[in-house]
């Protein structure tokens, strides 16, 4: 939704170990050059620095290195429980914040990569 809602947005997405998605995703964007998509990685911070903000479900591993990268925080929902836990934590000590569509004005973006 994000990525219809502002045409100038650049997204890196990184799929780890989800093969499957990773096929999906490549298919689904190939040739599209705004879309940059990603299977596993050694550290996240590198792809981090180049975007602007980074939405993520609540991980503390992502967070962190999105946090690392001084990068700004939205959080979509995660797992019950465990990364409710970590969002908790996240928007208290990483500054995360929730994720919504209306906070976004893509025209004042200064980086427009997520």
């Amino acid at each position: 939704l994000l990525y219809k809602h502002c045409t100038d947005l650049k997204l890196h997405v990184v799929c780890g170990a989800n093969i499957r998605l990773f096929r999906k995703l490549t298919k689904e964007f190939k040739g599209d050059s705004r879309v940059f998509i990603y299977n596993e990685v050694h550290s996240l911070v590198s792809i981090m620095k180049k975007c602007g903000i980074i939405i993520t479900k609540p991980g503390a591993v992502t967070v962190t290195e999105a946090f690392k990268a001084g990068r700004e925080i939205y959080l979509i929902p995660g797992l019950p429980i465990i990364e409710e836990n970590n969002r908790i934590y996240e928007i208290k000590y990483f500054l995360a914040k929730d994720f919504s569509i209306e906070q976004f004005n893509c025209s004042d973006n200064k980086n427009n990569e997520a």
